[in-house]
């Protein structure tokens, strides 16, 4: 768009813009002038901003910008003392941008302004924009840090559910423990699993129902689309769901299928209905490709016998709780219920081989546990070990903790190289993740404790942050949003 085709835009802007306020009434009115023009000569860069809050959190706001001349936006966030100063620089990529303006500070007005820079050194800036944020909803949880000052994460994404009232959130904060954005689960029944990033810059996060399913959508809240499973009528797991650079996704998908449970089982049947899952492959068209189905593959002589104590129909024999794929291709699936960890031939589904368990191709060398139980978020880190969550559930006492092992293939060992576990977060029933980052450092998620740490090769724990109240599902960091 030509610069004088942009100021004839601008001067349409008045007559286009909402009247003033908030499209929920979790949000108070914004100040009258909610709209920025500022225009430079015809050799620097033009700007139009309209600023409203986002109608899905009260700690963000949705920006719409239209801008010639620029190559960079600058955000500067001015929360009146309270949060203090922040700035944001963000690539100008179009003419007409959607722009999130992301940790505001619930029921403070904030005064954000908007500059366009030029490679040349112009620049045009809107002036602050004043914005008034609503109360955090009252379920919300309290989040606590402690910055030892030398974590290393920026960005945390934190997928947070309280059982007790069944609230869930997708929320990601900063290191100082800022909520920077989150999206409410839906009511009734949503579970705060799943929250990804992916590699185009957009977000998944599960709701549940009556068939599963994925949200993907970008931090202005917009719903980019919505995943499902073609032909299941269960939809998709909420335990792992990962876009690849292809824009095809990797996902779990529930099934049931019959089984004898009599000999397993005092109460059980001939034909009981057990669960199981598939691995499947979507495309971005919408459709998919089954990879692998565990039935018949796998059967109950691997589930462990504290999954038959429990009175479950249908039978939760594997609990399927992360997916992701390997270095050489190949699928790497952790199943809860059978203590495993799945190598999966991504091309003809074939088992090549199983870490743990009952019929383990792998002994545990150095390992005083004698492996994991009941284990979360499985990940190959870049020197081929394997790095997770082992809750610990059936060790003797139950104890959880962050453990990486060092596979040899060709002797069939599994040697421990290093571990960690936290006194203080305790035994985490279920849940949780173990992510190693960039600089070495690990950042654990506790699961059902709610506490999050990330900690140094030695063990020494760099920064901590707690949810009250909740269970913190996974905690991944990302470097930028």
């Amino acid at each position: 768009m030509s610069p004088s085709l942009l100021r004839r835009a601008f001067a349409l802007l008045p007559l286009m813009l909402p009247a003033c306020g908030t499209s929920g009434a979790s949000h108070p009115a914004t100040d009258a002038s909610l709209a920025r023009v500022s225009l430079a000569d015809a050799s620097g860069p033009t700007l139009a901003v309209t600023l409203v809050p986002n109608p899905d959190n009260v700690v963000s706001a949705v920006a719409t910008v239209l801008v010639t001349g620029a190559t960079h936006l600058v955000i500067t966030v001015d929360d009146g003392g309270d949060g203090g100063v922040r700035t944001t620089t963000v690539r100008v990529t179009s003419s007409a941008m959607r722009v999130p303006v992301l940790g505001l500070t619930p029921g403070v007005t904030s005064r954000v302004t908007f500059t366009a820079t030029a490679d040349d050194g112009g620049r045009t800036s809107t002036g602050p924009i004043a914005v008034t944020m609503g109360p955090l909803p009252a379920a919300f949880p309290a989040i606590t840090v402690h910055d030892h000052g030398l974590g290393a994460q920026d960005h945390v994404l934190l997928g947070i559910l309280h059982f007790g009232t069944n609230f869930s959130a997708a929320a990601i904060v900063d290191r100082r423990g800022r909520l920077e954005w989150y999206r409410l689960g839906g009511a009734p029944s949503t579970f705060g699993l799943d929250f990804e990033r992916t590699p185009t810059g957009s977000y998944t996060v599960f709701q549940s129902g009556t068939a599963g399913f994925f949200e993907e959508l970008d931090l202005t809240s917009k719903l980019l689309r919505r995943w499902t499973a073609p032909g299941s009528a269960l939809g998709l797991d909420g335990h792992e769901f990962s876009i690849g650079a292809d824009g095809h996704a990797l996902a779990l998908v529930p099934t049931v299928h019959t089984d004898d449970t009599r000999p397993f089982r005092a109460t059980g049947a001939a034909a009981a209905n057990v669960l199981g899952v598939e691995i499947h492959d979507l495309a971005p068209d919408g459709s998919g490709l089954r990879r692998w189905s565990s039935w018949p593959a796998i059967g109950l002589d691997e589930t462990t016998a504290d999954v038959f104590a429990a009175a479950s129909e249908p039978l939760d024999a594997l609990h399927p709780n992360s997916l992701s794929r390997l270095a050489d291709g190949n699928l790497l699936l952790s199943l809860r219920h059978t203590d495993t960890v799945l190598k999966i031939d991504a091309a003809t589904g074939k088992i090549l081989w199983r870490l743990g368990g009952a019929r383990s191709d792998f002994r545990f060398v150095g390992d005083p546990a004698g492996g994991f139980s009941h284990q979360h978020y499985v990940r190959e880190l870049g020197n081929g070990d394997l790095l997770l969550l082992d809750n610990g559930n059936l060790h003797d006492p139950p104890g959880s903790r962050a453990v990486e092992y060092r596979l040899d293939e060709a002797a069939h060992t599994a040697t421990r190289v290093w571990e960690y576990d936290d006194p203080l977060a305790g035994f985490s029933l279920a849940a949780g993740s173990a992510q190693r980052l960039g600089n070495g450092h690990t950042l654990v998620s506790w699961g059902f404790t709610g506490q999050v740490a990330e900690v140094d090769a030695a063990g020494a724990a760099l920064w901590n942050l707690g949810v009250a109240g909740c269970m913190v599902y996974r905690a991944i960091a990302v470097p930028e949003l």
